[in-house]
C-alpha cells in the first residue's frame, strides 16, 4: 500500500492519531462523529438522519430503541428508511456503553495518552517525501497544471518543482507569477501539514488548492506595483461546450463579482418553417435556492435522469433547453461576497435579464427563436418578474443585436414571450389557507388538525395585510410543522403520501419543501443523489466551474438573503404580463399540497385581467395522452392569451409524473412545429 502525507497510509490521511472513546455518550455527537461503525451514523444511514428534528443530538440522547422511536415520532413504515431503521436499532442494541463520560484517546499509544515518541513515528517522512511523492499530494500538482495551462514536470522532485516556471511556454511576466504560486504551494502544504497535527480544528484536504489560489492572489496584488491578476484569477474558461455544438454552457458576470450559470441544448429534432420559427424554453427552478441546471435538468425535463441515463420523454423533441442557476449562489452560480446575494424576486429578475443580453448577443440561433419562460414552485414568482424585465428591455431597446445587416431590438428576436407557470408559489397566502380544508377534504387531518392550520393560516394571513414578511415566514414554516405533526407526516409534494415515501425525493441532509431545506431528485429504485452527481461527472464534464465553488454550496445563503421577499405575493405582475399581451399559462398538479390547486385557483380568481370573467365560465376540455382516448390525464381551459392546465395525478414535480401529458402541453404551449417541410 502507498504512503499518504506524512507517511500515514491513504486510508488515515482523514483519521488523525486521535480517536473517541464512548462513555454513555455525553460529548459524542450521535449522528455526526464516527463512533459505531467505519462512518459516522448521517453517512451509513442517509435516509434515516434527515427526519431526525435535532441532528446535532449526542450519543446520549439517542442510545437505545426508545430513545430514537420518542425522537422520531414514528418507525418508517417501508423502503429503505425502514430497512435501515431496523438495522440501527439492532446496532444500539449490541453497543456496550459505560457510565463514565466520554473522552478523547491517542490511538497510536497503547496507554491511550500521548506521548512524543508516538508523535514521531507518525511524522516520520522525509520533505522530499512530503512535496514531490506523497500519493495524496500528487493530484495537486497537477490541478495547477491544469489551472495554468502547462503540462507536469516529467520527474517530480523537489528541484523540478522550483524549477517548474523555467519550463513552461509563458511569457516573462506570466513566469514569474507561475513561480510565485509554486511558493504559496509549498508554504500551503508545510501550513496544511501543521494544522494536521497541532492545529485544534482538522483542516481538509480539498481546501489546498483553493487556499493556494486566494493566497496567491492577495499575494502577489499586493506585493506587485504593476498590476497583474489576470493569470491568478482568469486562468479558467468562462464558457464551454461540446465539439459537435449541440451543448453550450458557460458563466456571465451578472453584476461585479455575482456570477450566473447557465447551460443550453440545441434539439436535435430542430428545424424551421417561416410561420413556427424554433422556440427556446428557459427553465427557473424554486427554491429558492434550487438549482435548474441541477433539478430541473438532471431531475425533471433534461436529456439525461441523475443516473446520467437518457431520459424517456424529453422537452428537447419540442424545443431548445437553457437552464439557469439563478439568484447567484443557486447551483454553479456564485458570488465573491456575501453582501451580494439578491434579495427580492426583481433583483433576480434585473440579473437573469443580463445574463439574457450577454447570451444573445451576436448569437445566431437564438436570434430568430421565440422565448419561453417556464418556471416551477418559487420559480414562479422568479419567471413573472422577469418577464417583465425582459418586456422593459424590450421598450427601452436596451439590447440590441447584428441581424440580417440591421440592428433589432430586443422584440425583434421573439414573435412573443410567453411564461408558464408550474406549481408556482405566485399567492402564498392563497395556498397556506388551502392547505387545512384540503387535507380535511381527504381524511389526512382531523377537525383538530384543520382548527389548528386554520388559526395559523389567519395569522399569516394578517402578517402579510401588515407587511410583515419575514414574520409570516417564520409562521409559515411553523405552519409546516402542525400539517406534518397532525397528518403523521403528509408528503407536501403528494398528499397521498407520506413525505418518507415519495420516489422522487431522496435527501442528503435535512427535508425540504419549498424553502430553506434542501430537495435532491432521484430515481425510485436508485441511490444515486444529485450532489454527487453535479460535484462529480457533471463537474468534470463542464471543466470551467472555479475550483472553490462546489454546487449548491451557497444555496442556503440564496434563501436566508430573500426571507423578506419569500411570502410577497406576485398577483400584480401575472396581471401585468396578461394586459400587455404576454401568453401567460398556469399548470398544476392534482395532487400537489404546497402549491395546491385550490389555492392556485383562489389567486387566479382574484386577477383583474379584464377577460377573467369570460375565462371563468368557459367549459375545461378534456386531454389524453397519445392515442390512448379512454384515460384523462389532463383538463384545459384557456381564454385569449390565459390558459389553466389541471394536471390529473401529478404532485409538485408535473414533468415527473405525467411525463406524456406535460410533452403534449408543452408542444401546446410553445407552438413548436411537429413535421419537417
Amino acid at each position: 500500500m502507498g504512503r499518504g502525507v506524512l507517511g500515514l497510509p491513504p486510508l488515515g490521511f482523514e483519521a488523525l492519531a486521535r480517536g473517541i472513546k464512548v462513555g454513555i455518550g455525553d460529548k459524542t455527537s450521535f449522528w455526526r462523529d464516527q463512533w459505531l461503525g467505519d462512518h459516522p451514523l448521517m453517512d451509513q444511514f442517509s435516509r434515516l438522519f434527515p427526519f431526525d428534528p435535532d441532528p446535532n443530538a449526542k450519543v446520549v440522547d439517542r442510545n437505545s430503541p426508545e430513545k430514537l422511536l420518542a425522537a422520531f415520532g414514528r418507525v418508517p413504515r417501508s423502503g429503505i428508511p425502514n430497512s435501515q431503521w431496523i438495522t440501527l436499532q439492532g446496532n444500539l442494541q449490541e453497543f456496550i456503553f459505560f457510565e463514565v463520560p466520554d473522552r478523547v484517546v491517542w490511538e497510536l499509544d497503547e496507554s491511550g495518552v500521548f506521548t512524543v515518541s508516538s508523535m514521531r513515528s507518525l511524522i516520520g517522512e522525509s520533505t522530499e517525501h512530503l512535496f514531490s511523492s506523497c500519493s495524496d499530494l500528487c493530484p495537486l500538482w497537477h490541478r495547477i497544471a491544469v489551472w495554468w495551462g502547462v503540462p507536469t514536470p516529467t520527474e517530480m522532485t523537489i528541484n523540478s518543482l522550483v524549477t517548474w516556471a523555467d519550463d513552461v511556454a509563458l511569457d516573462a511576466e506570466s513566469k514569474k507569477v507561475f513561480d510565485a504560486v509554486i511558493m504559496v504551494a509549498f508554504w500551503t502544504v508545510w501550513s496544511f501539514r501543521n494544522k494536521l497535527f497541532f492545529g485544534t480544528n482538522k483542516p481538509r484536504k480539498d481546501d489546498i488548492f483553493d487556499d493556494i489560489r486566494s493566497v496567491s492572489y492577495f499575494w502577489i496584488t499586493n506585493r506587485r506595483k504593476k498590476r497583474f491578476v489576470c493569470s491568478v484569477t482568469l486562468a479558467e474558461n468562462t464558457s464551454g461546450g461540446t465539439t459537435d455544438g449541440s451543448e453550450a454552457w458557460g458563466y456571465v458576470e451578472v453584476r461585479p463579482q455575482a456570477h450566473m450559470f447557465w447551460w443550453l441544448y440545441k434539439s436535435p429534432k430542430r428545424f424551421e418553417v417561416p410561420s413556427k420559427p424554433w422556440p427556446t424554453i428557459l427553465w427557473l427552478q424554486g427554491g429558492p435556492g434550487g438549482s435548474g441546471v441541477g433539478f430541473g435538468n438532471f431531475g425533471e425535463i433534461g436529456p439525461l435522469d441523475v443516473n446520467l441515463k437518457p431520459r424517456n420523454s424529453i422537452w428537447l423533441e419540442k424545443a431548445d433547453l437553457l437552464f439557469v442557476d439563478s439568484p447567484v449562489g443557486t447551483g454553479y452560480s456564485y458570488v465573491e461576497d456575501d453582501n451580494l446575494f439578491v434579495k427580492t424576486d426583481v433583483d433576480a429578475a434585473t440579473d437573469v435579464t443580463t445574463l439574457l443580453k450577454a447570451i444573445y448577443s451576436g448569437n445566431a440561433t437564438f436570434q430568430n427563436s421565440p422565448l419561453y419562460i417556464f418556471a416551477e414552485s418559487y420559480g414562479g414568482k422568479f419567471a413573472v418578474t422577469l418577464g417583465l424585465s425582459v418586456l422593459e428591455a424590450i421598450e427601452k431597446s436596451e439590447l440590441k443585436l447584428q441581424l440580417g445587416g440591421h440592428i433589432k431590438k430586443l422584440m425583434a428576436l421573439f414573435d412573443y414571450v410567453g411564461v408558464a407557470l408550474g406549481d408556482s408559489w405566485i399567492s402564498p397566502e392563497d395556498f397556506v389557507l388551502s392547505w387545512g380544508p384540503l387535507l380535511k377534504d381527504v381524511s389526512r387531518i382531523d377537525d383538530v388538525g384543520l382548527n389548528k392550520s386554520n388559526s395559523l393560516a389567519l395569522k399569516i394571513q394578517q402578517q402579510l395585510a401588515d407587511g410583515q414578511y419575514i414574520a409570516a415566514t417564520s409562521s409559515w414554516h411553523d405552519l409546516e410543522q402542525v400539517i406534518l405533526d397532525n397528518s403523521n407526516g403528509v408528503d407536501f409534494y403528494n398528499f397521498m403520501l407520506d413525505g418518507q415515501n415519495d420516489p422522487n425525493i431522496a435527501t442528503t441532509n435535512t427535508l425540504r419543501r419549498l424553502g430553506k431545506k434542501d430537495y435532491t431528485m432521484i430515481l425510485e429504485t436508485d441511490e444515486v443523489d444529485l450532489d454527487t452527481v453535479m460535484n462529480g461527472p457533471i463537474r468534470q464534464k463542464l471543466k470551467i466551474i472555479p475550483a472553490n465553488v462546489t454546487w449548491g454550496g451557497q444555496k442556503d445563503s440564496v434563501f436566508e438573503a430573500m426571507e423578506g421577499d419569500f411570502m410577497r405575493p406576485r398577483i400584480a405582475e401575472v396581471d401585468e404580463l396578461l394586459s400587455k399581451g404576454v401568453n401567460v399559462t398556469v399548470y398544476n398538479g392534482q395532487i400537489d399540497l404546497i402549491c395546491a390547486t385550490k389555492g392556485t385557483e383562489a389567486w387566479i380568481n382574484k386577477l383583474k385581467w379584464d377577460g377573467l370573467s369570460t375565462y371563468l365560465n368557459l367549459g375545461r376540455t378534456p386531454l389524453y395522452c397519445g392515442k390512448d382516448m379512454s384515460t384523462t390525464k389532463a383538463f384545459v381551459k384557456s381564454y385569449k392569451n390565459f390558459a389553466f392546465y389541471w394536471i390529473l395525478g401529478a404532485g409538485h414535480f408535473v414533468p415527473l409524473d405525467q411525463p406524456c401529458v406535460s410533452l403534449e402541453m408543452v408542444a401546446s404551449i410553445v407552438n413548436s412545429p411537429n413535421v419537417k417541410p
